[in-house]
């Protein structure tokens, strides 16, 4: 299952990450990479088939589409290929965990990529 990932911020960002945070993302999107988790943008349904996962400290919590208003900046992006929506949860989470309190909205894509890959 494909999805789409949009990481809105909490705030916006004017600070330039430290070398030790932008190499613990670099190692996290190595990771997905090398699962073959990370892909490219696509398509996706409407937001009546997706959900925001909100981070406020510790605390997580899910909230199911359809979203009418966005005021939180975004502030980056990942299209992923998961066996289901539990492990693009569960990457949501590790991916807010290093990129700092915001929301992710998660949103299933067509089953079929509108402009497959070249070969």
């Amino acid at each position: 299952m494909r999805y789409l990932m949009i990481f809105r911020s909490a705030t916006e960002a004017d600070v330039t990450p430290s070398q030790e945070e932008i190499d613990a993302m670099g190692a996290f999107m190595s990771e997905m990479g090398e699962r073959g988790y990370l892909l490219a943008a696509d398509g996706v349904l409407s937001s009546a088939s997706g959900l925001k996962i909100r981070r406020s400290g510790e605390d997580f919590e899910l909230i199911d589409g359809p979203f009418t208003e966005a005021k939180e900046v975004i502030a980056g992006f990942a299209v992923v290929d998961v066996p289901d929506r539990t492990v693009a949860i569960d990457i949501a989470k590790r991916f807010m965990v290093l990129g700092g309190d915001g929301e992710i909205e998660v949103r299933e894509m067509h089953p079929e990529p509108a402009f497959p890959p070249r070969a």
